[in-house]
């Protein structure tokens, strides 16, 4: 569900406007029979979507496969939004999740960020806002995204929070000033195309 007003209102005006072919929500119940990568072929095909978004299951290793596996199945220019990319306190970061602490979990979501920041083929921000919304824009076929497993193994919160400065963050504002500046771009493509 989406809690926060503002994550709800980045998702409907990022849907809206450039749902050609389809908006796909994944969750973390749905997450782990949907995403297989044999399950996930059969159950989109070859459909294509322009906004896809990733709340999952709280780990690094599922929400990777889930970026992956959307990129098989979104358009170019096309959108991925993830929640719950910055945990604020180890126990929310803690993987497995300490239901006996907290509630509240993000996991381990946020090492994907740091994949996605150095990718050269994606518009990567990770949004401060309800405990960081990542949103990327695919601008290629089949983007390259890096790969840190190795690196970030064993990594802990520790690291995401002497590191973050690395992390492309924006507040909501410049987050949405830039939304809307390739939404404007794009209908002028699109505009042109069809002209």
């Amino acid at each position: 569900m989406l809690r926060s007003p503002r994550l709800r209102a980045l998702v409907e005006e990022l849907a809206p406007p450039i749902l050609f072919r389809g908006y796909l929500r994944i969750q973390s119940r749905v997450a782990r029979q949907i995403w297989a990568r044999d399950s996930y072929d059969k159950a989109c095909g070859d459909k294509t979507f322009d906004v896809i978004f990733i709340d999952g299951l709280h780990t690094y290793e599922q929400v990777r496969r889930d970026i992956i596996n959307s990129l098989e199945h979104i358009s170019t220019g096309g959108w991925i939004v993830l929640h719950d990319m910055f945990p604020r306190n180890w126990f929310e970061a803690h993987v497995p999740h300490i239901p006996e602490i907290s509630d509240d979990w993000s996991g381990d979501v946020w090492k994907v960020g740091f994949e996605l920041a150095r990718s050269p083929d994606l518009d990567f921000s990770i949004l401060k806002i309800d405990r960081g919304v990542g949103v990327l824009r695919v601008t290629k076929k089949n983007p390259d995204i890096p790969d840190l497993r190795s690196e970030l193994r064993g990594k802990q919160f520790r690291y995401f929070y002497e590191n973050v400065r690395h992390l492309p963050v924006v507040d909501y504002e410049c987050g949405r000033a830039w939304i809307e500046s390739c939404l404007r771009e794009r209908s002028k493509v699109v505009g042109a195309t069809s002209n």
